[in-house]
């Protein structure tokens, strides 16, 4: 376990290394200030990163991507669907960031309308899919069957088989037939894109994992020759060999006066900068990722630790018999160097039959290791974590051999021939203590994690998620969206329809706020853009004035939103009824603003996770499935399977609008959910209808706490195993060296009781000692574990007492267990033979 976990922290920290000249290249990131608010934000318009290229000095190359698609499932010419990550990227990506090019000329292509580079798998799959290798398929299929059949003449018959494989194998590797291919996106598919190049895969330790490059220039000019606003777009750029990013300030500022209205900016109060990023660390400078590998760290060590001092206890305890070994050997000339290589052989040996041992439960534990790390444990052995691994190995190794063996030379020959029998108690007392202080240590670690997992995936998120699904349709098709609202309030077990644009916990993307005859930028809001009628009540947002907006011209504002508004003018009379101004929703083409009538104030709710709260004022607008300002691709619904078609009528909407969320008394694999799928299939027909559930969304935003909690629990089990193991076998040894004085003992009229207490008393002194140790420990590394979550379990006493207790009473328990034998011993046979 320890081997696999030291492989994930590597895996972690190799993250683009990759990469040539990966100590230049650098992200662009974007900082903003207004009113006093800061916030750094990780993309650029689309104009920056071409324009650090052409006028900052010092910059070789600079490049952008920006994701196109929201679905991720492409067509090839046959209709076939493969699965699939695009981004447009322009002619000097792969100058950034270089990966082998298998076929065609990237500048190029991605100089080139509607052309696409694709990877090496994704072109695999597309070969695969293609008629000719599903005929190979077949062919090598019937050859099999053929030299099954046909034993007359086995050895050609064999030979039909392998070369139909051959045919398949060949044109796996011919990429260069994918050339001139078209494909299309699901959700598009009147945009054919071209298939003009490959590029090998980008590695699984890489923070960029693109299948599809799409050409820049098939997106439009107005947005990737912006300058200001609609920040979509990646920003990367290489620096010349030498450049400090720091000394680059000066230029960066004049290349944004040349282009942005800066003064007229900063006269509204607003700062806008842009700072470079080294992309070396962009993935192990994510404080996710530092929690991740600080704690896997650390179980991996302590597991580790904790088997080197049981191999070390198991080697202490067995000196005393092996003491006239050592002494006769030395009496034949052994030396210092004939005890380090006998204990050299014998160390060797268990580490190989461990490593032999790890490899089988590793083989048969790979599915709960590609569960527990997300990724198979051979895809982990990258250079730096097989270098890791060798490393600890090698120092387990040496000190599972330099230990014993000078504890081995120190003893003087005559006292091994005359029954050496050197006290080595406070040794093992010592490993003893230092495996209880990692016991409680992880016990305690585990109860925290696991408390606040269960703490962040149970929250209160100011709406109701519960039984609720949805599906997407993200090719802005209204009619479809009006089809299958009817669908679905026609079918019985369906209680509940909305749309939306944007559901809460996919976060949200920014717009500032104006007031009428006020040139001031006031703030920046969470827009959550339009959300059809029903979708309050089917969330369960609670308002707490006014109501739901009823047309285009009226908002809805969350109750933080009427309180930055205090900040700037006087709304003591109430909100409801006030104009706004937001940025982004002047549609009607009208070169004046679009006010909005404020219609009600609700209850602020969770916007993302509680890993990325987006703590920002709200708002909502409104929208219409058929008619409205912007297409909505959520469709929520919630779903009652015990529903009568009687007892659905009261429940059914009247009004059409809706974006499609439905709440559900069911799980996945219910008939009621299976119906719904087949009503939305047919009244979509052509449409491939993914239903998700609202409520596995909001687990799999802590998987990786959930995934820490499981690790940190079976780090626990294992360390309890290995302590217990070496527990057993220092009481055992302590039993046989101390016997014959728990002989005398019983004779001057010890009772069991005594007998007990004189093996446990010290035991449990120095695991105490050590528990209240490892409770200090295990306190500095939870408080700084639990930074990352914005709503975090307080570091409650009970968990320390609790985990400690537990640690002590098993360690208890094992002790009494084993002490019974001797406590109930007949003295006799312990001293007859004195």
């Amino acid at each position: 376990m320890g081997i696999v976990l030291i492989a994930k922290v590597f895996f972690e920290l190799s993250y683009d290394s990759f990469y040539k000249d990966i100590d230049r290249v650098y992200t662009i990131n974007t900082w903003y200030s207004h009113q006093g608010d800061e916030h750094d934000y990780g993309q650029v318009s689309g104009a920056v990163s071409v324009g650090f290229m052409e006028e900052v000095p010092g910059v070789e190359c600079g490049t952008r991507t920006t994701y196109v698609f929201n679905g991720d499932t492409y067509l090839d010419e046959d209709g076939n669907k493969l699965k699939a990550t695009l981004v447009c990227a322009d002619t000097c990506f792969f100058k950034v960031f270089d990966r082998p090019i298998l076929a065609g000329d990237p500048v190029k292509v991605l100089g080139k309308w509607g052309s696409v580079m694709v990877s090496r798998s994704f072109a695999e799959k597309l070969i695969d899919s293609s008629p000719s290798a599903q005929n190979d398929r077949r062919t090598a299929q019937n050859g099999r069957r053929t030299a099954q059949n046909d034993r007359r003449t086995p050895q050609n018959d064999r030979r039909t088989p392998q070369n139909d494989n051959n045919v398949i194998l060949s044109a796996a590797k011919n990429l260069s037939s994918v050339i001139g291919k078209q494909i299309a996106n699901a959700d598009m598919d009147g945009l054919k894109m071209t298939i003009e190049g490959v590029f090998e895969d980008f590695p699984k330790n890489g923070s960029l994992d693109y299948d599809i490059l799409l050409s820049m220039d098939t997106y439009g000019k107005q947005s990737t020759d912006n300058w200001l606003g609609n920040d979509r777009y990646k920003g990367y750029v290489k620096l010349m060999p030498g450049v400090d990013p720091n000394t680059l300030s000066d230029a960066i500022r004049k290349m944004q006066e040349a282009h942005q209205p800066l003064e007229r900016i900063e006269a509204q109060g607003t700062s806008l900068r842009y700072f470079l990023k080294p992309f070396s660390t962009l993935h192990t400078s994510d404080s996710d990722v530092k929690s991740q590998v600080i704690l896997l760290s650390i179980v991996a060590a302590l597991l580790i630790l904790i088997s080197l001092l049981n191999y070390i206890l198991i080697v202490i305890s067995s000196m005393v018999k092996r003491s006239k070994e050592v002494g006769v050997r030395k009496c034949y000339g052994a030396e210092g160097r004939h005890i380090y290589g006998m204990l050299s052989k014998e160390a060797l040996l268990h580490i190989v039959l461990s490593l032999a041992i790890a490899a089988v439960i590793i083989f048969a534990g790979r599915g709960i290791v590609e569960n527990l790390l997300g990724v198979p444990f051979q895809t982990l052995l990258v250079p730096q974590s097989i270098m890791a691994i060798a490393a600890v190995l090698a120092f387990v190794l040496v000190i599972s051999i330099v230990v014993p063996a000078e504890l081995y030379q120190r003893i003087p020959v005559y006292a091994a021939l005359k029954n050496y029998t050197e006290n080595s108690r406070n040794w093992k007392l010592g490993l003893l203590g230092v495996q209880v202080l990692i016991n409680v240590f992880l016990v305690v670690m585990m109860l925290i994690i696991g408390r606040q997992y269960q703490k962040v995936s149970n929250a209160d998120t100011g709406y109701d998620y519960k039984n609720l699904y949805y599906f997407d349709m993200f090719d802005g098709d209204r009619q479809a969206l009006v089809r299958a609202a009817e669908t679905l309030r026609g079918l019985p077990e369906v209680t509940g329809v909305a749309a939306s644009y944007n559901l809460p916990f996919q976060g949200s993307n920014g717009d500032n706020v104006y007031l009428p005859d006020d040139d001031r930028e006031l703030f920046n809001i969470a827009d959550q853009y339009e959300c059809s009628d029903g979708f309050y009540d089917l969330m369960g947002i609670e308002f707490l004035e006014g109501r739901a907006p009823r047309d285009s011209s009226e908002i809805v504002v969350d109750e933080k939103f009427v309180a930055k508004m205090a900040e700037f003018t006087d709304w003591s009379d109430g909100a409801v009824g006030k104009l706004v101004f937001i940025t982004g929703h002047d549609r009607s083409g009208d070169t004046g603003r679009r006010y909005f009538t404020i219609s009600g104030i609700y209850k602020p709710y969770l916007i993302g996770n509680l890993t990325g709260v987006d703590n920002r004022p709200s708002a909502l607008f409104y929208g219409e499935i058929g008619s409205m300002t912007s297409w909505m691709p959520h469709t929520l619904f919630k779903i009652d399977s015990s529903a009568s078609p009687q007892n659905d009528k009261k429940n059914r909407w009247n009004d059409s609008r809706s974006v499609i969320l439905r709440r559900s008394k069911t799980d996945e694999g219910s008939p009621a959910l299976q119906k719904v799928k087949e009503a939305l299939e047919q009244a979509l027909e052509g449409r491939e209808i993914n239903i998700v559930s609202y409520e596995e969304q909001m687990r799999a935003a802590y998987a990786d706490s959930k995934k820490i909690r499981n690790t940190m629990a079976l780090g626990a089990v294992f360390s309890l195993l290995i302590a217990l193991l070496g527990l057993i076998g220092f009481i055992k040894d302590e039993s046989l060296r101390r016997s014959k004085e728990m002989a005398v003992r019983k004779i001057n009229g010890a009772t069991t009781r005594d007998i007990l207490s004189v093996f446990a008393k010290d035991i449990m002194k120095l695991s105490a000692v050590m528990a209240v140790i490892a409770c200090v420990a295990a306190y500095f590394v939870a408080h700084k574990w639990l930074e990352q979550f914005a709503e975090k379990v307080s570091l409650n006493p009970l968990y320390f007492i609790g985990g400690a207790v537990l640690v002590l009473l098993i360690v208890l328990g094992v002790v009494v267990l084993n002490c019974l034998r001797i406590a109930r011993a007949n003295p006799v046979e312990s001293l007859k033979n004195e």
